[in-house]
């Protein structure tokens, strides 16, 4: 029997002003099984630093003894930034 905390990019939403709405998934896990799931949400700017987010966030998470999100995790996350800023319209 083995206990594992894992925090995972889970949804990635793209707003029309660019921000990134970003939902983890913090999980316990027991042999492969997922004993339970509690969300944490973060946003990030257009134009922000994904690296330096990641870091103030991964910072956060420890502080809460919670496990940290893995950098090839946050690719994603990076390249939902990118593919924002391409896109990226004023609404009004």
């Amino acid at each position: 029997m083995s206990l594992e905390k894992r925090t995972h990019v889970d949804q990635v939403e793209v707003r029309a002003d660019g921000t990134l709405q970003i939902r983890l998934a913090q999980q316990i896990v027991e042999d492969g099984v997922v004993l339970s799931t509690a969300w944490h949400r973060s946003v990030l700017a257009p134009g922000a630093d994904a690296g330096a987010h990641l870091a103030a966030l991964n910072r956060h998470l420890a502080a809460n003894r919670a496990a940290p999100v893995a950098a090839a995790e946050w690719q994603r996350v990076k390249a939902h930034a990118a593919a924002a800023a391409e896109s990226a319209h004023d609404p009004a």
